[in-house]
C-alpha cells in the first residue's frame, strides 16, 4: 500500500512506504502488515501476525504469502470468533464454523460416534445414545454406551462376556472390563473350578489376605471390608474408596452422586450448592457435571454479586473486563465504574470522549 501523507498547505501526496512508517501504520496492528516491500506494507514473519489484531480475533496467524491468514485449527481455536461464534476451522486461509452438519459427515462420526457438536467447546462428541448406537465402534467392538461425550462398552457386555464367565471380568470400569466384587467371581468357571471365589486386586483369588467381603450392591460399609484397592465405603450401593458427597469433584463440579464407579451431577439437588457459589446451574449431560450454560446462570451465584464473574465462557462464569485490551464493547462487560465501552483498547466510561469501538471489532 502507498500512505498518504501531508504535505505543506494541507495537500496530500503519496509516498514510498518505509519499515518506519509501516510499523506505525494500524495495518500493522489490525493485520500484521509492518514490513516495507516494493513501496508498499507487508506481512514478513508470523511474529508480526501473531501479535495483530486479525490474529487474536480471528485467528489469521500465519504468514503465507506475504499476509496474514490461518493456518493451523489450534490459531482457529485460541481466537475470539471460535469462543463467541464458533469459527474454529482452518479452511482456505480462514477460519469458518464449525456445524452439528460438519461433525456428521466425518469418519469419525461413522467409526468413533463423535457426531455431535458441543456448542461450548465448538467440538465434534458423541452427545446421544444414538450416535454410539450408530458407530462402527458399537458394531464391531460393542461400544455402544454413551459416557462422557465418548463410546464405551456397556455394563451388559461385560455381564455376556466370555471373561466374565470364564474369569469373573464382569463389572465395566470406563472402557474396560474388570474383576470388582465378590459377586463377580462367585459367577465364574474360576470359582467352581478352581475356588478363586473372592475379588482382590482386579483378579479372582481363593484366600484374600485381609479376609472381610466385598459384595455388588453393598447395604453398609461391612459390606465392603474386603475390597482391594481401598474401597472400603458403600456409597450408593457402590463400594469405593470415598463417597462422592465428600470429594472435591462434588464441591466444584457438583458430582455428588456415585453411577457405578463414578461420581456425576445426576440432579438439581447436585448443582445447588455449586449454582448458589459459582453459578455451575446446569447439567452438562456430556460431562454429567454442573456448568454455567447462559449468563442468567452466573447471576444466580455469589460469585457474580462479589466479584464479578457473570459472563459464562466455557461452562464457567468469569470477569469479562479486559479493561487495558479491549478490541469491541462486548470486551467491557463486567467492568467496574461504568466502563462499558470500548476506546483505542482500553475501557472507559460512556461520555469521557472519542468513539467507542462496535461489537464487531477495534477501531
Amino acid at each position: 500500500m502507498l500512505l498518504l501523507l501531508a504535505a505543506g498547505g494541507g495537500v496530500f501526496s503519496c509516498v514510498s512506504a518505509t519499515d518506519e512508517t509501516c510499523q506505525a501504520a494500524e495495518e500493522c496492528r489490525r493485520e500484521g502488515l509492518c514490513k516495507a516491500e516494493e513501496g508498499r506494507c507487508v506481512a514478513a514473519s508470523d511474529a508480526d501476525c501473531q501479535k495483530s489484531r486479525f490474529c487474536l480475533n480471528l485467528g489469521l496467524c500465519t504468514l503465507q504469502e506475504k499476509r496474514c491468514v490461518a493456518g493451523t485449527e489450534e490459531s482457529c481455536r485460541q481466537s475470539l470468533q471460535c469462543k463467541e461464534r464458533g469459527f474454529c476451522l482452518a479452511r482456505n486461509g480462514e477460519c469458518v464454523e464449525v456445524t452439528k452438519a460438519y461433525c456428521s459427515s466425518l469418519d469419525a462420526c461413522a467409526k468413533q460416534g463423535l457426531c455431535s457438536l458441543n456448542t461450548k467447546r465448538y467440538e465434534c462428541v458423541a452427545g446421544t445414545v444414538d450416535d454410539c448406537k450408530n458407530s462402527e465402534e458399537c458394531k464391531n467392538n460393542q461400544r455402544c454406551q454413551l459416557e462422557k461425550e465418548r463410546c464405551v462398552v456397556t455394563d451388559q457386555f461385560c455381564k455376556d462376556s466370555s471373561g466374565c464367565q470364564q474369569s469373573g471380568l464382569c463389572s465395566r470400569q470406563g472402557d474396560s472390563c474388570v474383576v470388582a466384587t465378590d459377586d463377580d467371581c462367585k459367577q465364574s468357571i474360576a470359582c467352581r473350578a478352581a475356588n478363586k471365589c473372592l475379588a482382590e486386586n482386579g483378579a479372582c483369588v481363593e484366600t484374600r489376605k485381609d479376609g472381610g467381603t466385598c459384595k455388588r450392591a453393598c447395604e453398609s460399609n461391612e459390606d465392603c471390608s474386603g475390597c482391594s484397592g481401598g474401597a472400603t465405603v458403600c456409597d450408593n450401593s457402590v463400594c469405593a474408596t470415598e463417597k462422592c458427597a465428600d470429594t472435591a469433584r462434588c464441591k466444584e463440579r457438583g458430582q455428588c452422586t456415585r453411577s457405578n464407579n463414578q461420581c456425576i451431577a445426576k440432579t438439581s439437588a447436585d448443582c445447588q450448592a455449586v449454582c448458589s457459589a459459582e453459578g455451575l446451574c446446569t447439567i452438562d449431560p456430556g460431562t454429567a457435571q454442573c456448568v454455567a450454560s447462559t449468563n442468567d446462570d452466573c447471576k444466580k451465584g455469589e460469585a457474580c454479586t462479589n466479584n464479578r464473574r457473570c459472563t459464562a465462557d466455557k461452562g464457567v462464569c468469569i470477569v469479562l473486563c479486559k479493561e487495558t485490551a479491549c478490541d469491541r464493547s462486548s470486551d467491557c462487560k463486567d467492568c467496574q465504574g461504568g466502563k462499558t465501552q470500548c476506546r483505542d483498547n482500553r475501557c472507559i466510561a460512556p461520555g469521557s470522549g472519542g468513539e467507542s469501538a462496535p461489537d464487531g471489532g477495534s477501531q
